[in-house]
């Protein structure tokens, strides 16, 4: 019992105002376009285009605890300086060179700039590889999910439903515990919503879909059976 008054007490001491640190932000945003310093409707809550350069403003709270509107460039330079104090700056970089090298991959190869979309999707193709390459199931179930979610931002409504039966049936076949996240059921009701679907209609599309990563590592379950 005096072990627990002791820890109590430590714990009241810890938690009183003279020994917390107050970190108050400062909101510097402003009403100002920041590429083209024309003047907007009101001050940015969140990424928000200005209707005179058609430029995406950016919000982002600095190190420094302020919070400001800014370009694209900028907002890069305080996600580094938060990547660099939490200890993610070198796989930040690492992204951002695969991201280049996709980039410029694509750009040969059609002759054009090519879609930011395009790129990142050439990304994910390539995670998807790698992922089959080294029979990694779990890896391969996000890669899966991060295209659909890619997809549905497109309005590309039915293969991102796709995407989502199949992150679904993956779950189904979990060799620890079957377990649905709440999102991706979530997400393909939506879908299904979007795109005016009955039930037969989606378990054709379920099982259709599923029988083409059946023979992948690790599934044992036939999707008649999982549907």
């Amino acid at each position: 019992m005096k072990f627990i008054n002791s820890l109590i007490n430590i714990i009241k001491k810890f938690d009183s105002p003279t020994n917390q640190t107050i970190n108050t932000i400062i909101d510097k945003r402003t009403d100002i376009c920041p590429y083209c310093n024309q003047r907007l409707k009101k001050i940015p809550g969140a990424k928000t285009k200005c209707p005179s350069c058609n430029n995406f403003i950016f919000v982002r709270t600095t190190p420094n605890n302020e919070k400001v509107s800014v370009t694209k460039d900028d907002a890069d330079k305080i996600d580094d300086e938060w990547a660099k104090i939490n200890g993610t700056f070198e796989f930040r970089q690492e992204k951002k060179r695969q991201y280049k090298d996709k980039y410029n991959q694509l750009k040969a190869r059609f002759k054009k700039n090519p879609d930011k979309n395009d790129v990142k999707w050439g990304l994910l193709n390539d995670e998807l590889v790698k992922n089959l390459q080294n029979g990694d199931i779990n890896l391969y179930r996000s890669t899966r999910f991060n295209m659909a979610e890619l997809l549905h931002k497109e309005k590309n409504y039915k293969k991102a439903l796709l995407f989502y039966f199949e992150v679904c049936y993956l779950d189904i076949n979990d060799p620890i515990e079957i377990f649905f996240a709440p999102g991706i059921i979530k997400r393909a009701k939506r879908n299904i919503k979007l795109l005016y679907l009955n039930k037969e209609e989606c378990k054709k599309m379920f099982i259709e879909r599923n029988k083409m990563i059946q023979k992948y590592p690790g599934i044992k379950i036939d999707p008649k059976k999982a549907w």
